[in-house]
């Protein structure tokens, strides 16, 4: 059994056409690639690089300020407890002792407004468990 000459010389064209193609694409996805990653590297060369000195530096005053917000919110917790204290103290008292409800709101309100003039003078030192 014998192969046809013309057969086999177009058996090798197609087989080079379709490897000159694949090589081709191959070539044209590279270049596509090349092109992308020279395109990535000006975008980085254009952006400035930060020091992680810089960015610590910030970090740490960041931490400080909000330390400062943290301790400033717990004072003002400790202030709102005291408060909240002193007239659960007088409601208390004056539910046991029976006076009316006229007697126990100005009551509370003196009590109120006594807390509140010691926390302006700085004389109420306040501990929470």
């Amino acid at each position: 059994m014998s192969v046809h000459p013309t057969s086999n010389k177009c058996f090798k064209r197609k087989l080079q056409r379709r490897n000159r193609e694949v090589y081709l694409k191959l070539r044209s996805n590279l270049l596509q690639r090349v092109t992308d990653l020279e395109h990535h590297l000006e975008i980085r060369e254009r952006v400035a690089m930060i020091s992680w000195k810089d960015i610590a530096q910030e970090l740490q005053m960041e931490v400080a300020s909000l330390t400062v917000m943290n301790q400033t919110l717990r004072t003002q917790v400790k202030q709102y407890a005291t408060i909240l204290g002193a007239l659960s103290s007088v409601i208390e008292t004056e539910c046991i002792s029976g006076i009316n409800e006229d007697q126990v709101a100005s009551q509370c309100t003196a009590e109120l407004i006594g807390v509140m003039c010691e926390y302006a003078t700085g004389l109420v030192d306040v501990q929470l468990a």
